[in-house]
C-alpha cells in the first residue's frame, strides 16, 4: 500500500510542474499579445498630456507677468528714490547756503569775587563781572570765513565801553595753511595765544603776561593788529604760526611805531599727552621823551622819544593723562623804557599742575616767579597757590584760588580769588 501511495505522490508532483510551465508560457503569450495591442494612446492619455501642456504654459505666463510686475516695481522704486535723493540734496543745497548767510553767536560771563589783602578801607572784597564777552563768526564761503569777539563789561562807569577784542577774516590757502588779517591774539605762549580766557587753569594768567616792568598787560599785549600766519601739515606733529603786526597791543591808545613786531611760535606733539612750544618776539614800540627814572638806580637817564626795544623768547609745555595735568612756561624778556639808559632783562616762569579727586572736581596748585630786572634781586615775586576747579558740565564751572604772594621786600597782598564761568 505504501508503495502505490509513493507512486501517486511522484504522478501529482509531475502533473503540477508541468501545469505551471504551460501556464507560464500563455502568460507570456497574452502579455505580448496586450503589448501589440496599445501601439496608439488612448483619448485619454492625449487629453492629459494636452492638460499638462496647457498647465505649463499658464505657469510660464503667470512667472513671466510676475518678473515684469517686480521689474516695474523695481523701476518705480529706483525713480521714488532718485526723486527723493534730489528732493534731499535740494534741501540740504538750500540748508547749507541759509548757514552760509547766518551768523553764529555765542559767548561768556564770568563774574569774579576777590579779597585781597592790605586794602584801604572802602575797597575791600567786592563782587565783578571779570569777562563779559559777545562771540560773532560767519562762513562766508568754504575757504573763508569771518569772527569777531567784543568786551561787553560796562560795569566801570569811568571807562565804560564795548570794545572790540577779537576781529579778523580768516582764508584758507589751502587744507594746511591759513591767513588772518585784522586784529587777533598774537603767537606766544600757550596760556595766551592758544587758551581762551574762559579756559585760564587758575583764573589768573602767570606774572609773564601780565607785568607793569615790562610793559606787559595781559588783555592787550596779547592781541595785536596786523596778518597772521598758520600753517599744519596734515598727520605731522609741527604746527606753526607766524605774525606781522603793529606790536603796540590794543585798547592802550598807544602811537603806532614804524618799525612792526614779527611773532612766531612753533607747536610739537610727540604724542597724545605731551604738547610743547618754542616762541619769541622782536620788535619796537613808541615811548615819548622821559627825564631819569630813579627807580632804575645807576641805570637811570633821560631818554628821548623814539622807538624802543620789545624782545621776548620762551618755551611752553603741558602734559594731560587721564586724571593728571601738568603744564607750565618760561619766558625770557628784554625791554627799551622810558627813563632808563639801557634795555630792561628779565625773566619768569609758572608750572601749574592738577589732579581729579572726582569726575568733576579737580584740585589745582601753582608757582609762579617772576624776575623783571636780572640785576636787581630786589625786583622778584614769587606767587605760591592752591585751589580747585568744579566743572558743573561742559558750559559752567566754578573756581577758587588762594594765593600767597611774596616779594623780597614784603608786601601785604595775598588774596583770594573765585570765579564762576558761564557760556551760551
Amino acid at each position: 500500500m505504501f508503495r502505490n501511495f509513493k507512486s501517486l505522490a511522484v504522478l501529482t508532483l509531475t502533473a503540477f510542474v508541468c501545469a505551471g510551465i504551460f501556464a507560464g508560457a500563455a502568460d507570456a503569450k497574452s502579455q505580448k499579445k496586450t503589448a501589440k495591442k496599445k501601439k496608439y494612446m488612448t483619448e485619454e492619455e492625449v487629453v492629459d498630456i494636452v492638460k499638462r501642456a496647457l498647465a505649463e504654459k499658464e505657469l510660464q505666463d503667470t512667472m513671466a507677468k510676475e518678473a515684469e510686475t517686480v521689474q516695474k516695481d523695481k523701476e518705480v522704486a529706483e525713480l521714488v528714490a532718485k526723486v527723493v535723493a534730489d528732493k534731499e540734496k535740494e534741501m540740504n543745497d538750500k540748508a547749507k547756503k541759509d548757514k552760509e548767510n547766518e551768523i553764529s553767536i555765542g559767548g561768556y560771563m564770568q563774574v569774579m569775587y576777590s579779597d585781597m589783602e592790605g586794602q584801604a578801607a572802602g575797597t575791600g572784597a567786592n563782587w565783578n563781572v571779570s569777562r563779559a564777552r559777545l562771540i560773532m563768526k560767519k562762513k562766508l564761503n568754504d575757504k573763508t570765513s569771518f569772527f569777531s569777539q567784543y568786551n561787553a563789561n560796562t560795569t566801570n562807569q569811568d571807562s565804560s565801553q564795548f570794545a572790540i577784542i577779537d576781529m579778523y577774516v580768516d582764508h584758507k590757502l589751502t587744507s594746511d595753511l591759513g591767513l588772518q588779517l585784522g586784529q587777533f591774539i598774537i603767537p606766544t605762549g600757550y596760556q595766551p595765544s592758544l587758551i581762551s580766557p574762559k579756559d585760564t587753569y587758575m583764573i589768573n594768567l602767570g606774572q609773564i603776561y601780565h607785568n607793569a616792568a615790562h610793559d606787559m598787560n595781559a588783555l592787550w599785549d596779547t592781541r595785536d593788529l596786523g596778518l597772521r600766519m598758520q600753517y599744519k601739515q596734515k598727520g605731522s606733529k609741527f604746527d606753526y604760526s607766524l605774525a606781522v603786526a603793529n606790536g603796540t597791543g590794543i585798547l592802550s591808545g598807544i602811537q603806532r611805531s614804524d618799525a612792526k613786531t614779527v611773532f612766531g611760535r612753533i607747536g610739537y606733539e610727540p604724542n597724545k599727552y605731551w604738547k610743547l612750544g618754542i616762541y619769541g618776539l622782536s620788535g619796537k614800540r613808541y615811548k615819548a621823551a622821559a627825564v631819569a627814572n630813579p627807580i632804575y638806580g645807576a641805570s637811570a637817564a633821560a631818554t628821548t622819544a623814539g622807538d624802543k626795544d620789545r624782545k621776548r623768547a620762551g618755551f611752553d609745555f603741558r602734559f594731560k593723562k587721564e586724571k593728571f595735568t601738568l603744564q607750565g612756561d618760561y619766558q625770557m624778556m628784554e625791554t627799551g623804557l622810558p627813563g632808563r639808559a639801557a634795555n630792561l632783562k628779565g625773566k619768569g616762569y609758572f608750572v601749574e599742575a592738577g589732579y581729579y579727586v572726582r569726575p568733576k572736581f579737580e584740585l589745582t596748585l601753582k608757582n609762579d616767579m617772576l624776575k623783571p630786572d636780572d640785576t636787581n634781586v630786589l625786583s622778584k615775586s614769587t606767587v605760591n597757590a592752591g585751589g580747585f576747579n568744579w566743572y558743573f558740565d561742559k558750559k559752567a564751572k566754578f573756581q577758587l584760588v588762594i594765593s600767597k604772594i611774596k616779594e623780597t621786600v614784603e608786601v601785604k597782598n595775598d588774596r583770594v580769588d573765585s570765579l564762576v564761568t558761564v557760556e551760551f
